[in-house]
């Protein structure tokens, strides 16, 4: 009995761990395009659902949408933009309604799931770009990751400075106390 309770458990608390927000969890089609590739045939893509994310760069509003302008990047499991990815390329999202720009800021992490619909020539500087555009059902804006702190095992102990380093300060990974 106390291994089915353990395992039932377990399998609820890593289930919590990569859980897609319900914004943007949808049946999508496999293998899901890169930018990249809808934008060289945007008519082979046109009308097909896709997930895609990554940071956005713009927001600019309309009479009755919103476009996003977004850089993106490789999602993660739970659909998160990986920040430390290499980037396939741009896209638009397009939405429907007001999206305020001093909420969706340049940076932060967006993920936005709907059709493809063509693509979109805007200007990057001087260049013209052709960004493939996503009509979006749902997106989802990422809360910004905490920033890591590294840690100093000559100043980072319980007694604090002046008192001295950590009795720990050589063996940094049996250190009682980290702070991140």
């Amino acid at each position: 009995m106390k291994v089915v309770v353990s395992i039932l458990f377990l399998s609820v608390v890593l289930s919590g761990c990569t859980t897609i927000p319900a914004a943007v969890d949808r049946p999508l089609a496999e293998p899901q395009p890169e930018p990249a590739q809808v934008q060289r045939d945007p008519d082979q893509y046109r009308g097909q659902v896709a997930r895609w994310g990554g940071s956005i760069i713009a927001v600019e509003n309309t009479r009755d949408a919103s476009v996003v302008e977004v850089v993106a990047r490789p999602l993660q499991s739970n659909s998160r933009p990986d920040e430390g990815g290499m980037s396939p390329g741009r896209f638009v999202i397009v939405t429907h309604g007001f999206l305020d720009p001093e909420i969706f800021t340049p940076g932060k992490a967006i993920t936005a799931v709907g059709t493809l619909d063509g693509i979109q020539v805007r200007k990057v500087g001087e260049y013209e770009y052709s960004y493939p555009v996503l009509r979006a059902e749902g997106y989802h804006l990422w809360a910004p990751r905490p920033e890591r702190r590294v840690h100093d095992p000559y100043w980072d102990h319980p007694w604090g400075y002046p008192y001295g380093p950590s009795p720990y300060w050589r063996h940094p990974y049996y250190y009682p106390y980290y702070f991140w």
